[in-house]
């Protein structure tokens, strides 16, 4: 079995920051469907080498891991997974962080926080472990894939713990939006990047919700199945 699934958080489908984002990626993570790059209204005919940026962000749509991408373990079922976080739902309480900017995260560009969000971090690390009994061990193949000799020694104890280097203390928020770029193109994808979502930044970022996350087959896209309110919808400042 080749499914998987992942705990993200995302925007509402309405929410303009969402729309914008989905738009330049061309995959609307609610609703499963492709989105036409060509008749967004961010198309230019000299964005084509731009819009081909983004095949590997579009997989998985606009989201910020919680917990990454895993295969259910054997024994364990969806339901069992959907009533967990029901209850880890119900215990936590919406909150806010600085808000959002275009910044440059290694050779990708990402919407992340102006600051780091200590609330964000301890819920993202909480994902990680309450809902690791859910995950299958990583086979040969999918250690592999995450080149453990060039990992630091916190990122390989992470992978070899949790199943991902990039978890609690390696922990970094962020909303991928493009590929991973070459020095070349990646300061006039930033600047453009940071001109189109200039309208749409600048408001706190709420953290109100997460949502669990299905990928049926290794080749197709994720998608959202199911999304579970923080209980405490008055955000904590």
């Amino acid at each position: 079995m080749s499914e998987r699934f992942a705990i993200y958080y995302t925007f509402e489908p309405e929410d303009p920051i969402y729309q914008l984002a989905s738009s330049w990626l061309g995959y609307d993570l609610w609703s499963g469907k492709e989105i036409s790059q060509s008749n967004s209204p961010l198309f230019d005919e000299n964005l084509t080498s731009f819009l081909a940026q983004t095949t590997n962000p579009r997989q998985y749509g606009f989201h910020a891991t919680l917990k990454p991408p895993f295969r259910l373990k054997q024994g364990k079922s969806l339901i069992e997974l959907d009533q967990a976080l029901q209850s880890f739902s119900r215990e936590m309480s919406t909150f806010e962080c600085e808000p959002l900017t275009i910044q440059k995260l290694g050779q990708f560009i990402a919407l992340r926080s102006e600051k780091h969000c200590q609330k964000l971090n301890k819920l993202a690390e909480q994902c990680v472990i309450k809902f690791d009994h859910f995950r299958a061990p990583l086979n040969q193949v999918e250690i592999k894939k995450r080149k453990p000799e060039q990992l630091s020694e916190p990122q390989k104890n992470n992978l070899e713990q949790w199943g991902y280097p990039f978890v609690c203390g390696e922990f970094q928020f962020h909303m991928t939006l493009t590929n991973r770029l070459r020095d070349s193109e990646r300061e006039e994808i930033f600047n453009y990047l940071k001109n189109i979502f200039s309208s749409v930044l600048g408001k706190p970022l709420v953290i109100n919700k997460i949502c669990l996350c299905h990928q049926s087959e290794s080749d197709y896209k994720f998608r959202v199945i199911n999304q579970y309110p923080l209980a405490n919808l008055k955000p904590e400042l």
